[in-house]
C-alpha cells in the first residue's frame, strides 16, 4: 500500500510525481488518511524523509520496518524484529555501501 509501507513513503518522499500518480491511482482520504490523518499530516512526514533520507515504524508487535532513500528514486528497505534497541549505524552503513556499490555514488 502506498502509504503504509516504509519503502512505499521513501518512494512518495523522493519522487513528488510518482507520489501524484499514486493519489491518482489510491486517493489519500481513502487509502491513507486513517494511518496519517490528514494530507498536511503525511506532507510533514515526506519532508522529514528527505531530510533525513530514512523513514522508519515500528509496529504495535515490535517489528520494525526501515527504508533509505537511494539515487534514481529508488529506495533500500530493511524488515526485521530487533534484538533490544535498533541500531541504526549498522543500517546507515549498508544503505551506504549500497549506495556507493551500485550507483558508484
Amino acid at each position: 500500500m502506498p502509504y503504509s509501507s516504509a519503502s512505499a513513503v521513501v518512494l512518495q518522499a523522493a519522487n513528488p510525481q510518482e507520489a501524484s500518480c499514486l493519489e491518482s491511482l489510491y486517493p489519500f482520504d481513502e487509502y491513507g488518511a486513517g494511518l496519517w490523518g490528514d494530507a498536511a499530516s503525511f506532507a510533514a512526514v515526506r519532508d522529514k524523509v528527505l531530510r533525513e533520507r530514512r523513514f522508519m515504524r515500528t509496529n504495535r508487535d515490535g517489528h520494525v520496518a526501515l527504508a533509505f532513500v537511494m539515487p534514481e528514486c529508488h529506495s533500500l528497505g530493511f524488515s526485521f524484529r530487533p534484538n533490544g534497541e535498533v541500531q541504526m549505524d549498522g543500517y546507515h552503513k549498508a544503505a551506504e555501501f549500497f549506495r556507493r556499490r551500485v550507483w558508484r555514488v
